[in-house]
């Protein structure tokens, strides 16, 4: 707790979008963020229904199919992603993940839902000891 207050008073929190402080997502901005409103093929980036892989690339990855949840063009959601991933800021992966989760509750059928899995891609262990957690399992784990 008293850490918690010594970090946020000399390093505050603004949210990464409107900059209001306080947060690093604020509600509204989080509402506000635009999801993926399509998927791609993973290997030509041909649109594609659920994000699955199309028959001609399926040849050349091993992966099948996958989902993205938001634009890295959008400027909000790089300096999240740059921030959880290069200034360690780890509880930026709450927000990160209701949005992965709001994606695919959009973007799969309730039928695949049984069969569908969020997995983390490895991390090196330089990079673990660096950052002192995977983002994506941080992701993968809140997402379930």
């Amino acid at each position: 707790m008293l850490t918690s207050l010594v970090l946020d008073a000399l390093f505050p929190k603004f949210c990464l979008r409107c900059n209001q402080p306080g947060v690093y997502w604020c509600a509204a901005c989080l509402q506000a963020t635009v999801l993926t409103p399509r998927q791609l093929c993973i290997g030509c980036g041909a649109a594609s229904f659920f994000g699955e892989t199309c028959k001609r690339c399926r040849s050349t990855t091993a992966l099948h199919g996958m989902i993205a949840a938001l634009e890295y063009e959008q400027p909000a959601v790089r300096r999240a992603l740059w921030a959880l991933k290069f200034h360690g800021v780890a509880e930026l992966h709450e927000s990160l993940a209701r949005l992965l989760i709001a994606q695919l509750e959009q973007t799969l059928p309730s039928s695949l839902g049984a069969f569908a899995a969020v997995v983390p891609i490895p991390l090196h262990r330089r990079r673990l000891r660096e950052r002192g957690f995977n983002q994506a399992e941080l992701l993968a784990t809140r997402v379930g």
